[in-house]
Order: structure tokens, then sequence, then C-alpha cells
């Protein structure tokens, strides 16, 4: 089996030769920064840097998954929450965070702008998911999951499908 028969036997209930190893959070170190020369804050913000940084997931860590975003601020930023820079001492760029929420409250069912997949960084997100498609797809999962929720769940996925 490679990563992708491997990941995909496990979500299909079905036995895979060994279990997969992936993160469903961030998976990205400052090492892998490091080897790949992509930073953040341009990993959160190029496509391009994007998907160089998860693609090391697999190559650099030998994870049998992908992941982008690196933060769970995308959707946030484009319904107009203010985002914080992520710090950590010794000045290195962390994850991003929400400063101010929008004005609505946990349960409430998001209402997406028609032009939501054309704010804040979502177009680079997408960039970033096409270029994984296009040199792992057939390997390799992309775990491009963002949000949390079962709302989020139902509703952003069928968004991004209709642009990838």
């Amino acid at each position: 089996m490679n990563s992708k028969e491997r990941v995909m036997a496990v979500i299909n209930h079905q036995k895979p030769d060994r279990l997969p190893c992936f993160g469903a959070n961030c998976m990205a170190t400052y090492e892998q920064m490091e080897k790949t020369q992509a930073f953040w804050p341009q990993a959160h913000e190029v496509g391009e840097t994007m998907a160089r940084l998860a693609l090391a997931s697999n190559t650099i860590l030998g994870f049998d998954a992908v992941r982008v975003p690196f933060c769970q601020t995308f959707e946030a930023r484009a319904l107009g929450a203010r985002i914080k820079p992520g710090k950590l001492p010794d000045d290195m760029e962390g994850i991003p965070g929400i400063d101010h929420p929008p004005a609505f409250k946990i349960d409430d069912t998001p209402v997406f702008p028609d032009d939501f997949l054309s704010r804040g960084y979502i177009p680079e997100l997408l960039k970033a998911v096409r270029i994984l498609k296009r040199s792992i797809a057939r390997k390799i999962e992309n775990s491009g999951y963002q949000g949390s929720g079962r709302r989020n769940k139902r509703f952003c996925p069928a968004l991004y499908r209709r642009r990838l």
C-alpha cells in the first residue's frame, strides 16, 4: 500500500497494511521550515510556500498525509475577524490567532458571502491545494480540512470543492 491507499483504507473502515501516520492539526516544524526555506508568515499567506512546507511532512517526516492550512484563521479572516500574528520567544513566528471575532455566536449557522472564496488568504489556500493535488494526488492524501465542529464540517468542504 502507498500512503494514500493506507489513509483511505482507514477512512473507509478497511484494514491497512500498517496504521497511517499523520496529524489532523498543524504538521509543520521549524526544522521543516529550515530545510524547505518555507517560513511563517509566508507559509500562511502564499500558496506555493504553503504547499512546499506541507509537502515536507511527507518528504522529511515520512507522514502518510499532508495538511494545509497550518492555522485555523482562514475562514475567520474571510468572515471579518481581526487576526493577531503568532509570536513566540526570540521573535520566532508562530501560528496566528483570532484577536477579535466577528459578531456571531458559536452556535450560529454560518452565512457565507458569495465572494467568500476570494477573501483573505482563501485564494492562496486553494492554490496550495491545487499544487499539492498535482504533485502528490496519487500517492499521498491531502487532508486539507479547515474548521471545527459539525457545522463547519458540513458547510466549508462543499465551498472548497466547488473551486478545486
